[in-house]
């Protein structure tokens, strides 16, 4: 769906629903019943997962041009969030 909107022009559109695919892998991953980034970093901090919490607050910085030429990173990120072991 996110290549459907960049070849169709809305890279908002592939924006959104890229990050928030991946918001709602890393909240499912951590067990955390939120999906927006800001409450997602917060739960994590809380949880004293610094390292995941960065991640969800450097995908949400992502602009559009740094997220269709930058696929590579954004995927690196949102692998490294879910390889780290869950803690409740």
């Amino acid at each position: 769906v996110g290549a459907l909107f960049s070849k169709l022009g809305n890279r908002n559109g592939s924006l959104h629903w890229r990050a928030r695919s991946f918001f709602e892998a890393i909240s499912a991953h951590h067990h955390i019943d939120e999906t927006s980034p800001e409450k997602l970093e917060l739960r994590l901090r809380e949880r004293k997962r610094d390292d995941v919490a960065d991640a969800v607050r450097d995908i949400a910085a992502l602009t559009t041009k740094e997220l269709v030429h930058g696929t590579r990173e954004l995927d690196k990120l949102v692998e490294k969030a879910l390889r780290e072991p869950a803690k409740r």
